[in-house]
């Protein structure tokens, strides 16, 4: 991880702010290297990804499924989950001492994707 924070610091074009950051952060620099890794691996072989859909009829997995995600997910439990978080990302985003924007905006997003998983899996292509 010292290799990649010297690396950006001899790159071209950063300022003295971002040449700090990489000292400081190297962990950051790195994960934000696998991350774009990840990303354009994803986009060369996009053939590799498959759907997962919802189990038959009368059978264990399909109550499991249905337990999981139908009555707690979809259900009520789901919705409390995910207006906590939302209220939670909103104090974050309100109160800076808590996290700031950092903390508080991710969990605005996936309370706001917890509430509404359905239409999301369904949208993109299978059940979960």
């Amino acid at each position: 991880m010292f290799k990649a924070s010297r690396f950006l610091q001899k790159a071209r074009g950063m300022t003295k702010d971002a040449q700090e950051a990489a000292k400081r952060h190297p962990v950051a620099v790195a994960s934000l290297v696998v991350a774009s890794i990840a990303t354009a691996m994803g986009l060369v072989n996009p053939a590799e990804v498959m759907a997962w859909s919802t189990p038959a009829q009368n059978s264990f997995a399909y109550d499991v499924y249905d337990i999981a995600v139908n009555k707690l997910l979809n259900g009520p439990i789901g919705f409390v989950v995910g207006m906590s978080c939302m209220g939670a990302g909103g104090y974050f985003v309100a109160n800076s001492r808590a996290g700031g924007m950092g903390a508080g905006i991710p969990m605005i997003l996936l309370g706001g994707a917890l509430i509404k998983l359905d239409s999301i899996t369904n949208s993109l292509g299978y059940s979960f």
